[in-house]
Order: structure tokens, then sequence, then C-alpha cells
């Protein structure tokens, strides 16, 4: 599933999430964890489309390399949200997929892949398949064990500049939380995937 998501000065976020126990910080120059711990999605273009595609699986997949900047971080999500990407302001250009449905619950691990030049500000699109616009894959599984965040890959100029920038201007404080999913639950997650397969 795919769709235009709308940058807001760099940014789109996870809304119906929050991350499992990660300290705040800036992973990969890709996503940023704050004290609240939402998750931010950091792109190269300012504002306007970037391409996002949403996959949900019922174990992690194998890593495709051939993404510019990859990382994964463990998410915590309750029932009754729905977990989306968005811009923040309300302004979509597309109505975002849903990367996590309301009726589960539990810890999920979320590889974010981001790859493409994007824009500058007062940059725009010359169609829908310039050449320079984003592309973001997010992929969901669900994953009983909180895990710290993994930097895959890292090798965009504008990831390395947003890792740059955060490693002097974030603070080293942060705190953990306990996983409370128990096999149950995991096993009523893994029985509903396979109903979305």
């Amino acid at each position: 599933m795919s769709y235009l998501g709308n940058a807001d000065y760099q940014r789109l976020y996870l809304e119906g999430a929050k991350s499992a126990g990660t300290e705040h910080g800036t992973y990969a120059g890709l996503l940023t964890v704050d004290n609240e711990q939402s998750i931010s999605v950091n792109v190269a273009t300012m504002y306007g489309q970037v391409k996002v595609s949403v996959e949900l699986q019922a174990k992690a997949p194998a890593v495709d390399s051939s993404w510019d900047d990859i990382a994964e971080i463990s998410l915590l999500k309750t029932a009754g949200d729905v977990v989306t990407l968005v811009n923040g302001s309300g302004d979509e250009i597309e109505e975002p997929e849903t990367l996590i449905g309301e009726d589960m619950r539990g810890n999920f691990r979320i590889r974010i892949h981001r790859s493409g030049q994007g824009f500058d500000e007062g940059e725009e699109p010359t169609s829908y398949e310039d050449p320079r616009t984003e592309r973001l894959l997010l992929i969901v599984w669900p994953s009983p064990q909180v895990l710290e965040p993994t930097v895959i890959q890292m090798n965009s100029a504008s990831a390395r500049e947003t890792q740059e920038w955060s490693e002097t201007h974030e603070s080293d404080e942060g705190w953990h939380a306990e996983s409370d999913m128990d096999p149950d639950e995991l096993a009523q997650i893994e029985r509903n995937l396979r109903q979305v397969e």
C-alpha cells in the first residue's frame, strides 16, 4: 500500500504509537524519538511530497540494502488507536495508509527505509514521477521483545547532516520502559496478521 505523504519542515510523524522504551535521540539521521517517546521520520524534503509505502508483516523480513538509509525501532501500540505516518499539520496530500489497525495492540518493530534526493524549500516536483522525489518504506511486524534502535545503514548526505546536527543539540538523558506483552497477546496478533495476508 502506498500514498503521497506531505513533509512539513523535513519531518513526518508516526501517530498512534510510541517508542517502546527507547532513549530519546536521533538514529541513522532517519528517525527521532522525543522526550515523550513520540517518533518522527526525518526526510530531505523541506515541504512537499514524499512517496510512502507501508507493509505489515508476520515477522522481520530480510534487509533490502538498496535503500540509502535504514533504521529500526520498537513500538508500543494500545488498542483503539490506528498507526499512520502523518505530517502533523493535517494538510495531507493523500489519505495516509494504516500501518497497524485499531484492534491490534502490543509491541511491534518498525523498519524505516529512505531513498531519494528530496526538495529544498521553494523547490517542487516537475511531475508525480519526478526522480528527485523521496521514497519511504515502512515495514512493521509484531515483536514482543523491546530492542534498542538499530542503525542498519546511513548513506545519504541528508541523514548524515541530520545525525551530526542532533549529536550537537540533544542531551544524553532518556528512559527505558518494560514490555508488558504476554505470549497470549502475541499469539492473537500473529493470528490477526495471518488473516491480513
